[in-house]
């Protein structure tokens, strides 16, 4: 099926990121506003075949998760008294970031940089015979509609990149690796206004521009509750979730938020 693509990728200037911890609040190499995390209303515990949740989307009529080793797609509500375990899609490995994109299905990044596509009636996916830079980290995906490509989070060297599905062809859109920020998801508010980056390392959710690119601020995570955030998607207009590993005291969680507070302009 052809994927369309427009005939010029628009480069974007880079804006920059600082990533701080905790303990360092005060730190110079903080850019705009800083919050604390608001209230999340709904909460579940996810079952044992989520316990390497490590990415979410929202294919316009329910949330998909994404198990790390297995490579296997599940609902997000998944009940394994009630329902079937799903086929594998791809072979096992790290994969570490799930998109929906309307109409083609699903995109699975691997950590190496290699994508497969899942159709919507499809049961076995198709690795695309491109990929991106290898000796790279990859760990985070999302569907971008107004540029019809894929927006993709590197952890180590840490940065965010657009890739064609189509023929390859991919963009650096900002280094991260100076500013000490480890990305584990990316997402799009559901205008496109916004880029959210969830870094599970340092624990926060950091907030941009998606037209200006200027950095708005950061959301400091429950350290107690998210403790391994690998997981991010927007889910129509007014929440959003975050998926969190399982840990040895807890099971994997999901979370739900509702529309952030009013960001500085």
């Amino acid at each position: 099926m052809a994927i369309p693509f427009p005939k010029h990728l628009l480069l974007l200037s880079s804006f920059f990121l600082f990533g701080h911890c905790q303990e360092r609040a005060n730190s110079d190499r903080l850019p705009g506003e800083q919050w604390s995390m608001p209230f999340a209303n709904i909460q579940s515990d996810l079952p044992p075949a989520l316990d390497e949740i490590s990415g979410l989307c929202d294919n316009g009529q329910q949330l998909m998760a994404l198990n790390d080793e297995e490579g296997r797609l599940y609902p997000a509500n998944f009940n394994p008294e009630f329902d079937s375990l799903p086929q594998p899609w791809g072979p096992p490995g790290d994969y570490e970031g799930l998109a929906f994109w309307p109409n083609l299905g699903y995109f699975i990044l691997r950590s190496d940089g290699l994508i497969w596509q899942l159709g919507l009636k499809e049961t076995q996916g198709q690795q695309l015979p491109f990929s991106l830079p290898p000796d790279i980290e990859y760990e985070g995906l999302c569907f971008w509609p107004q540029k019809q490509q894929l927006l993709v989070a590197a952890k180590s060297p840490a940065g965010l990149y657009l890739f064609s599905p189509k023929n390859g062809d991919y963009l650096p859109l900002l280094d991260l690796s100076p500013y000490l920020i480890h990305p584990s998801a990316v997402a799009l508010s559901e205008d496109e206004a916004l880029i959210y980056v969830l870094a599970a390392k340092e624990q926060e959710l950091w907030v941009f521009d998606s037209y200006s690119l200027r950095v708005l601020g950061q959301f400091i995570l429950p350290s107690h509750d998210l403790v391994q955030a690998e997981a991010l998607v927007v889910h129509g207009r007014a929440s959003f979730w975050i998926g969190s590993e399982a840990q040895e005291d807890r099971p994997a969680q999901l979370w739900r938020y509702e529309k952030l507070p009013p960001l500085a302009q």
